[in-house]
């Protein structure tokens, strides 16, 4: 089960922004804005975002100045956001594509 955060479109191709159960939780337990989250991920821009579409891997957005980190992944036209980290300096799994932002 995921929550719904936002939708929007790119070339007239709507995508959702969702969290899962997990990234539900540490956004609630970590008192992490939703806002900011949703901006760091639409911060990337069209082409990145299409081109992270493309692969079948997690993505992890470092914000340092907000001092928090998203991993998130497509699925199809959803990027679901898997967990969320209340600190920028984070150890990043094998295969993971890193944005510092």
């Amino acid at each position: 089960m995921s929550e719904l955060l936002t939708v929007f479109k790119i070339d007239k191709i709507t995508y959702s922004i969702r969290a899962t159960e997990h990234g539900v939780k540490r956004l609630d337990e970590r008192n992490i804005d939703t806002y900011t989250v949703i901006s760091n991920i639409l911060s990337l821009g069209k082409e990145k975002l299409e081109n992270y579409q493309q692969q079948d891997k997690d993505i992890m957005i470092i914000d340092e100045n907000n001092q928090i980190s998203i991993c998130f992944a497509f699925t199809g036209n959803k990027i679901k956001i898997i967990t969320v980290i209340d600190k920028a300096d984070i150890y990043v799994k094998k295969n993971t594509l890193v944005e510092k932002i």
